[in-house]
């Protein structure tokens, strides 16, 4: 996923964005493809054409495209020097969509793909039909990596993690959330509220959720990043979060901090 700032971070990582390849996308909302347009950008600027492929559920072409053409007058003026050819910021950019239990294999690594249950419209309807949250699944030469992207529990993605080396998972912290929401509910319409309510509740994983699916799954380490709700302003946060996971769960279990490596 890249949210906004994926690229300033990738750059305090030491990470050179020009060997970028690949882009996997979970779902489509906003906190994880923020970052997209300056994936983009900055190829454009760095005149770069080697081959990209973003990876991501139905609507990924859609936006992809409407992103390269918001490029097309930047890439116009380009350096405004003269003799300077402009380049089409499509160019080397492919998108593939991905569904449920699809398969991807690349040079030394194969991805494997399970639909989650980070939205749940009502069935039949349209949105149902289209719209899918996914969770991926890397398969390397010496370990096995589950990124569960924004889902509540699920039983596809406890079965796409069985026995996985690495689960890099969600997290909400449901009472500090009901806190913070607490102060927009004096500003909010009461069904607005509620239906955001619902949202949080249902559609992400709380350390009890955590605990579960890691034990189900019979994964070697659990990493928790994406933290809705708590975190850093209460510094006994992590220790709390990593004792109640492991009331059901033997692994090892770290709450990831930016720059982080495992």
């Amino acid at each position: 996923d890249v949210g906004d700032g994926a690229m300033s971070e990738m750059a305090v990582a030491g990470t050179d964005f020009r060997a970028l390849r690949t882009v996997w996308i979970s779902h489509i909302h906003f906190d994880h493809i923020g970052g997209l347009f300056a994936v983009l950008g900055l190829r454009l600027q760095n005149r770069l054409t080697a081959p990209l492929t973003i990876y991501g559920p139905p609507g990924t072409k859609d936006i992809v495209k409407s992103l390269v053409e918001a490029m097309r007058l930047s890439a116009r003026s380009g350096f405004g020097v003269p003799g300077e050819e402009a380049i089409d910021p499509a160019t080397g950019i492919s998108v593939v969509e991905l569904k449920n239990n699809d398969v991807v294999e690349l040079p030394g690594f194969k991805v494997r793909v399970a639909e989650n249950t980070h939205y749940s419209f009502k069935p039949g309807t349209p949105d149902a039909d289209f719209f899918r949250s996914l969770s991926f699944r890397f398969d390397l030469p010496d370990r096995s990596i589950v990124y569960t992207g924004d889902t509540g529990p699920s039983d596809n993605v406890a079965a796409l993690a069985r026995g996985a080396d690495l689960l890099v998972t969600e997290m909400i912290d449901l009472d500090a959330i009901k806190v913070t929401m607490s102060n927009y509910a004096k500003t909010m319409e009461p069904q607005k509220f509620d239906m955001l309510m619902r949202h949080l509740t249902m559609h992400h994983l709380t350390t009890d959720e955590i605990s579960a699916l890691a034990s189900k799954a019979g994964v070697k380490d659990v990493v928790v990043t994406h933290i809705a709700g708590g975190g850093a302003p209460d510094p006994s946060a992590s220790g709390r979060y990593r004792n109640q996971i492991k009331k059901n769960y033997n692994g090892h279990v770290r709450i990831a901090r930016d720059m982080d490596r495992f």
